[in-house]
C-alpha cells in the first residue's frame, strides 16, 4: 500500500547520533549510567514473564507454537530481541521477541477471537501482577525495618538490619 524507499545509511547516521547523545549524557552525568545499571535486572524479569505469559496461555488454550520453538522458558535469553535490547539502552524504550502464536491451534472451547485477548491480555496482566507482588516485597521491606523485627542481639542480625533497613 504505501512504498516507503530510503537510504540505509540515513538509518545508521540516525542510531549513531542516538549512540552518542547517550554515550554524551552517560558521562555527563555517572547516576543515569548507575540507574540503568541498576534497572536492567528488573526489565529483563519483566520482558522475560511478559513474553512467557503470552506463550503460555497460548499453550493453555491448545497452541504448541510456542513450545516447538523453544518459547515457554524463563530463560530471558530465549525472550531478548538484539535490536530492541539495544534501542532499551541507548533510546530509553525497547521490546522482547515476540511469542509466535498460531489462532487456528486453539481449542473449540472457546472463539478464536477470545482466545486471541486472552493471549493478548496475559503479558500486561503479568507485568501488573509482578509489579504488584514486588510493590508488596517492598513494602513489607520497609514495615520489617520500621518496626525493628530483625534488632535482635545477634551479630547476624544485625548485620541484616544495617545492611537492609539503612538508606545511608
Amino acid at each position: 500500500m504505501f512504498n516507503f524507499s530510503f537510504d540505509k545509511r540515513i538509518v545508521y547516521i540516525i542510531i549513531a547520533i542516538m549512540v552518542l547523545s547517550t554515550v554524551m549524557q552517560y558521562l555527563n552525568n555517572p547516576g543515569q549510567l548507575f540507574a540503568l545499571l541498576v534497572s536492567i535486572p528488573g526489565v529483563l524479569v519483566a520482558i522475560t514473564f511478559h513474553e512467557f505469559a503470552h506463550g503460555f496461555a497460548a499453550y493453555k488454550l491448545g497452541d504448541n507454537t510456542a513450545k516447538n520453538e523453544g518459547r515457554l522458558s524463563l530463560n530471558p535469553l530465549d525472550h531478548l530481541d538484539p535490536i530492541g535490547t539495544l534501542m532499551l539502552v541507548f533510546a530509553g524504550f525497547g521490546w522482547g521477541k515476540p511469542v509466535h502464536v498460531n489462532p487456528i491451534n486453539y481449542t473449540r472451547k472457546i472463539s478464536m477471537e477470545k482466545g486471541e485477548a486472552i493471549v493478548s491480555v496475559a503479558g500486561p496482566l503479568t507485568n501488573i501482577v509482578l509489579a504488584f507482588i514486588l510493590a508488596l516485597i517492598l513494602r513489607s521491606n520497609q514495615q520489617i525495618c520500621r518496626y525493628g523485627i530483625f534488632n535482635v542481639n545477634s551479630g547476624w542480625n544485625y548485620h541484616i538490619n544495617d545492611r537492609f533497613c539503612n538508606s545511608n
